[in-house]
């Protein structure tokens, strides 16, 4: 009887050892988590922690991840599959974000808009660079520090092979609205660069020039959540700044565009910056300008503009 206790208790001291060691790969990071709180960061290797008490979760943050989008993204008609190349930059952040699903949701609205924004075959000086050099720019200032604790490394666009540009645009300029703006600015300013919208009645319109301006008001709020890098505040803003835009215009027609700034300001505030200690304020459109454009497809009505020889390259990847 004495030895079988004695066994069971060796047993028991046994398993508790098993339990209190765990492996993090050599490829990654680990947080032990008590409750919800971290109480260390460890690094490859074997570790050891309470059991029952501590809970440990690990992330591949020493090597690079491929997130590929299901959108079908487009440039100029041609079909383009593009990739974000990523690494955890700060774990901990990372975590406490959840994950990096919504950086990676407002990283594909980054890259359509950028791609839209593309300049248009309308004359043979756009044929003096090649459109992979035109993309790498577009797409370069996404790469980088980003939210929630990530990196962009690097930017992946596979265009479908053997398609050349099939549109040409022409533009007309609109009124610009800067005597009607919708309420007071805030000190630090955001740039959501050159957008391509259409209007609730189907015409299609440019917007650039503007910009979204906010203040950060609590900054340790702010700093937990964007990795104590004011850049990517400013980025998270222009992208809010962005999809709001898009959200307004599709729901006016060309002739209430005078209403834009008004609506946009009643809707900015439906955001949850809030509790990253950032509140918005108006939208400026002083310097804005605002064109009319009009599509012409290559195929079908073939003009003097059209230039069936260009071609896209069909693979481009951006390095940070």
């Amino acid at each position: 009887m004495r030895i079988a206790v004695y066994m069971g208790i060796a047993l028991a001291l046994v398993s508790l050892g098993a339990l209190s060691i765990f492996k993090v790969p050599v490829d990654s990071e680990a947080l032990a988590l008590r409750s919800t709180e971290v109480k260390r960061k460890v690094g490859p290797g074997l570790h050891m922690r309470i059991p029952f008490l501590e809970n440990v979760v690990t992330e591949p943050v020493l090597r690079e991840q491929q997130f590929g989008y299901d959108t079908v993204f487009e440039i100029h008609g041609c079909p383009a599959a593009v990739s974000v190349i990523d690494r955890i930059e700060d774990f901990e952040s990372y975590h406490a974000s959840g994950g990096d699903l919504t950086v990676l949701m407002d990283m594909r609205h980054a890259i359509k808009m950028s791609l839209d924004a593309l300049p248009d075959i309308s004359g043979s000086a756009q044929l003096d660079r090649p459109y992979d050099q035109q993309i790498a720019e577009r797409l370069r200032p996404l790469t980088g520090p980003a939210a929630d604790g990530l990196h962009v490394n690097r930017i992946h666009v596979s265009l479908e092979e053997g398609c050349v540009p099939k549109r040409v645009v022409t533009e007309t300029p609109l009124p610009s609205l800067a005597a009607q703006q919708g309420g007071a600015f805030a000190p630090e300013r955001a740039a959501p660069g050159n957008l391509r919208m259409t209007t609730f009645d189907g015409v299609e319109i440019r917007i650039e020039g503007f910009a979204a301006t906010y203040q950060i008001e609590d900054t340790a709020r702010a700093a937990t959540c964007f990795s104590q890098n004011r850049s990517i505040v400013a980025t998270r803003v222009a992208h809010l700044a962005e999809a709001t835009l898009r959200e307004v215009v599709e729901n006016l027609t060309l002739d209430q565009m005078a209403e834009l700034p008004t609506r946009l300001h009643r809707m900015l505030p439906n955001n949850n910056l809030g509790q990253c200690g950032v509140s918005l304020g108006s939208v400026d459109f002083n310097d804005a300008t605002f064109a009319r454009r009009s599509v012409v497809n290559c195929e079908e009505a073939p003009t003097e503009d059209c230039f069936p020889q260009t071609f896209l390259t069909p693979g481009l990847t951006l390095q940070d």
